[in-house]
């Protein structure tokens, strides 16, 4: 099983007050980019998970569509209220349990602790970083252990041919 944690694509900056709050034209390239990403790198049946604020439905939506194949069970839906210093435990035991690959799309902080939590056990400090429209895939092992298969960069997806 393989959890595909992503760091929301670029979202309008706050201080332009829009509402509702959207990815912005680069977050949505992004966002695309990545999808194609993860469908050539083999995702099979899979949940695109999400906490519900616009911009990070709207990168998720974007991932989902990328990835339906025909073959792909992807179903967009609220994931838990995930914002930055909330109790991750929840999508933790989520993943823990789940049989299917995962694709969650979060906030940075929440990306962080997540990939951490599961590959060390810990929180902080961070085992990974990277900007908004990045992510890095894990895989859990035979006995519930977790490594990362690769992180992967809006840089380097930009690099790549669709």
């Amino acid at each position: 099983m393989r959890a595909y944690l992503t760091y929301h694509a670029e979202a309008v900056a706050r201080e332009r007050n829009e509402s509702p709050r959207l990815l912005t034209d680069k977050g949505r390239e992004d966002a695309r980019r990545l999808g194609l990403f993860l469908k050539k790198d083999g995702i099979g049946k899979a949940r695109v998970l999400h906490n519900g604020t616009t911009w990070i439905q709207e990168n998720a939506e974007i991932l989902a569509r990328a990835l339906e194949d025909g073959n792909t069970d992807i179903v967009s839906t609220p994931l838990y209220p995930l914002n930055a210093k909330a109790d991750i435990e929840p999508l933790i035991d989520a993943l823990n349990s789940a049989s299917d690959d995962v694709v969650a799309v979060l906030p940075s902080d929440v990306t962080f602790r997540t990939a951490t939590q599961l590959i060390a056990g810990r929180q902080t400090p961070h085992a990974v970083s990277m900007t908004n429209g990045g992510a890095v895939c894990l895989e859990r092992g035979g006995e519930g252990v977790w490594s990362i298969v690769w992180l992967v960069t809006t840089k380097q997806l930009a690099a790549l041919r669709d």
